[in-house]
């Protein structure tokens, strides 16, 4: 079970409060969805929909209580703006003849947002619980190489750059 952080996770100092996504904010999902970096990295059920988002908002606790993963909008400490998205999710990776359980991190900040420190407050602020409430899986990212802001927003959050995980993508891993 991927428990929602109580209480809720905030970074006063920037104003970032971490909370679950709201059935009204489906539209907003469904928008960030169709902007292609976030799309490329994205696990986006469907065709990316109004419909879909609404099902993938609606389908959160049971994903939540099954252990598979944990979606939490980043938006303003008052009011009901999403700014992006921070989450975790079991991740199962197998190097060498070896089988590591890790809980992944994953973030994404919708285009008018960016270059504020919207990522790395909400991925600092939800990496720091997940080490300290988890059951000591290791925290681990998968970027896409080249990715100059995702890249930025792991070192700042504490995670290392460990090795390609594919043609495409790093490992990047730490205590946090």
């Amino acid at each position: 079970m991927l428990d929602l952080p109580a209480p809720p996770l905030v970074d006063p100092a920037r104003g970032i409060l971490l909370r679950p996504w709201r059935p009204a904010e489906a539209l907003v999902l469904a928008t960030a969805w169709a902007v292609p970096d976030i799309a490329g990295q994205a696990t986006v059920p469907g065709s990316g929909a109004v419909a879909d988002a609404e099902r993938w908002i609606a389908g959160a606790p049971a994903r939540r209580e099954a252990g598979l993963s944990l979606d939490l909008v980043v938006g303003p400490l008052a009011g009901d703006e999403v700014w992006g998205e921070v989450g975790l999710s079991r991740l199962t990776l197998t190097s060498e003849g070896a089988v590591r359980e890790e809980v992944e991190i994953g973030w994404w900040v919708l285009p008018g947002h960016r270059r504020r420190g919207v990522a790395t407050a909400g991925a600092g602020l939800l990496a720091r619980w997940a080490v300290a409430e988890l059951d000591g899986s290791r925290l681990v990212a998968r970027i896409v190489r080249g990715d100059v802001a995702s890249e930025g927003v792991a070192t700042r959050i504490g995670l290392r750059r460990l090795a390609p995980l594919d043609e495409a993508r790093d490992l990047w891993a730490g205590p946090v």
